[in-house]
């Protein structure tokens, strides 16, 4: 995607049918940012802040403590009202959804007046893996249905691990990083 027309706020069609479609007030940020009218413009703060919120709604705080090799964990962002029990009410709603589910780790943080919850979840197996598969691709829809079914979430979202802290990485990358020099 080529943004040729962009000091004049002309975005190429592919923009719209991605980036502004996906992510609105990312778009509305850099069409402010980009008027020829300072005052128009906004400050650094209000950029920094968008980007820090942006940010925050996909980067995922668990480190990877819960992987074993043989498991894979399921990685959920919930976000709820703020709302006093709200992660133990949604710590049993995970569990009563799917026992075969087992909550690895799990962290909550608030921002402003939304919970924000992370588990890292895995599954116990039966023994038969392909069963066991199926197993798990049930009890996570159960999940998501579960959850999304409560007033009081408003979003269920699954993470990639990607996004999350790998030590793993990190340390390979030091090595290497030492190996060069």
């Amino acid at each position: 995607m080529v943004l040729k027309g962009l000091r004049q706020r002309i975005f190429p069609p592919e923009w719209h049918a991605t980036i502004s479609k996906s992510f609105p007030t990312v778009h509305d940020l850099i069409f402010a940012m980009l008027s020829t009218v300072p005052s128009e413009r906004p400050t650094s703060a209000v950029v920094a802040s968008h980007i820090d919120s942006l940010v925050g709604e996909f980067v995922f705080s668990l480190d990877r403590g819960y992987e074993r090799k043989e498991e894979s964990a399921l990685l959920l962002r919930v976000e709820a009202c703020d709302v006093d029990g709200i992660l133990p009410r949604t710590i049993n709603m995970i569990k009563a959804a799917a026992p075969s589910a087992h909550i690895a780790q799990y962290g909550l943080k608030g921002q402003g007046s939304k919970a924000i919850m992370e588990f890292a979840l895995t599954f116990s197996s039966d023994g038969d893996e392909k069963g066991s598969a199926d197993c798990s691709s049930s009890a996570q829809l159960d999940i998501f249905r579960t959850l999304n079914a409560s007033d009081e979430i408003q979003l269920v979202r699954q993470v990639t691990a990607d996004l999350c802290p790998n030590r793993e990485n990190l340390d390979m990358s030091r090595k290497l990083s030492i190996a060069e020099k």
